[in-house]
This record gives structure tokens, sequence and C-alpha cells, in this order.
């Protein structure tokens, strides 16, 4: 089933079609819990899909790289300081009860 998924995202992505980009983006964004619950083939294909939109509002935009990631982070409603500060805080703590 994933696979067959991945598959029709990966044509999206490629497809040159900048609402299919969108739509590969919208359903693997995971918001705050992007770096726990994802797989490892999920994450690359939103990367994949994220940076190539990316590039595409920056160009339309006219904005700095980081100005444009700023804007789209605070749409997709993603804090990665926040959920790196959360999977640190899981490891300390696993770490913890394993000693």
């Amino acid at each position: 089933m994933w696979s067959r998924r991945a598959q029709e995202y990966e044509q999206k992505i490629t497809s040159g079609k900048i609402y299919e980009l969108a739509e590969v983006v919208r359903d693997l964004n995971k918001g705050d819990g992007l770096l726990v619950d994802q797989s490892y083939s999920e994450r690359q294909l939103f990367e994949k899909a994220y940076d190539r939109i990316l590039s595409e509002f920056q160009i339309v935009m006219k904005l700095s790289l980081e100005d444009t990631q700023k804007k789209l982070n605070k749409i997709l409603k993603r804090n990665l300081e926040a959920e790196i500060a959360k999977v640190e805080n899981k490891t300390i703590q696993t770490t913890e009860v394993v000693e």
C-alpha cells in the first residue's frame, strides 16, 4: 500500500504541476510531529516536495530563502526548533530510564 502511494507522490513531485506538489506537501506534512511520526521514506518524500515548493515560492514572492522558509513553515505550522527539543527530551528521558 505505502509503495503505491510513494510512487504516486513521486510522480506528483516530478510532474511540474504546483497543485500536485502542494498536495504532497499537505499530505505528508505532520506539523510539529514531523520528526517523530514519519518513516524515513515519508520524510525523504516530504523534504523533496518541500524543497521544490520552497524554491517555487521564493521565486514568486521574491524573498530570501530564509524569509520564504519562515513563511512556509508558519503556513504549514512547522516549528522545527520545538520539535528538535521534544526529540532531545525524549532521548534524555529514555537514557535516564535505562541507567
